[in-house]
This record gives structure tokens, C-alpha cells and sequence, in this order.
């Protein structure tokens, strides 16, 4: 994946050739974000997800101007991976953390599965039911939480 990183006026680009979507943030770390991020890692994922991700408010640009979602976790190098939360949210948190706290734990959760699939779901539903937050999502999803769970491994 060719990534281009510049500095503009208003913070820093990642540019992301292969489909043409960029993030563009200041590399200041929010206490409250990456505290959630290490509770999260910690009690949800048992410490297995990296220590070195830089969770960071973004403007989120889309190929066509903007982007249709809240979170974005580009690239999964270990080494120093990106965590991108929607800048747009920043106005709730911390003190309406719900939202930002369930785009968070998803990004989080494409640590260990990539793309939206049936792994995806069961790393979601796993997360979410060791935060007891399933009742959040129960009528999110179109099959049984039921059938979902009894797949995990």
C-alpha cells in the first residue's frame, strides 16, 4: 500500500494512493481517546493488540470528497499504526463517549479481523459482550446474536 505523509497548514495528510482517500490530522494525542484505547486493549482484547497505536481526530476525506464513516483504522503495520477517529465526533467526548467509545472499539476490532465479515461480527459481538454492551446492538444485527456467538472459537 502506497501511502504519501505531508505537512500542510492544518496538520498533517496521509494520503492513500491505492484508493485515494486522506486523512488529515494534528499528531497530538487526546489523553481521553488513548486512555480508552489501553482499557479497551486491556480488559477487552487482553492486552493483544498493539501498544504503539497512535489514536488521533482526523479529518476523514473520502475519494469523492468525504467519507461515509466515523473511524478509520488505514493500515495495520505494527510498528506505528494510525487510528483514525471522524473529527466531526470530537465535540461529544468525553463527556458523550458512547459513540465515539463504539467507533473506537470497532476500528479496534479490525486488528484482528480486516474486512466487515462474518469474522468481523463475532470480534465485535466478543468485545461488546465483554464490555456487557450487547443490548447496544441486538437489533443491529439481521441473524441471531445467538448463532453468531456459538461460532466463536
Amino acid at each position: 500500500m502506497r501511502v504519501l505523509l505531508y505537512e500542510e497548514k492544518r496538520g498533517i495528510t496521509m494520503e492513500f494512493k491505492h484508493c485515494g482517500a486522506k486523512a488529515r490530522f494534528e499528531d497530538v494525542e487526546d489523553i481521553h481517546l488513548s486512555a480508552a484505547y489501553r482499557r479497551y486493549n486491556s480488559q477487552l482484547f487482553d492486552g493483544l493488540l498493539s501498544s504503539n497505536v497512535k489514536v488521533r481526530w482526523a479529518e476523514l476525506i473520502g475519494p469523492r470528497g468525504f467519507f461515509e464513516v466515523n473511524g478509520w483504522l488505514p493500515n495495520v503495520d505494527p510498528s506505528e499504526p494510525y487510528l483514525f477517529i471522524d473529527s466531526r465526533l470530537k465535540c461529544l467526548y468525553p463527556r458523550t463517549s458512547n459513540l465515539v467509545d463504539l467507533v473506537l472499539l470497532h476500528e479496534m476490532c479490525h486488528f484482528r479481523a480486516r474486512n466487515h465479515d462474518e469474522a468481523f461480527v463475532v470480534e465485535m459481538l466478543t468485545a461488546l459482550e465483554r464490555a456487557s454492551w450487547e443490548p447496544l446492538v441486538t437489533k443491529c444485527v439481521p441473524i441471531p446474536i445467538e448463532e453468531i456467538m456459538s461460532k466463536r472459537s
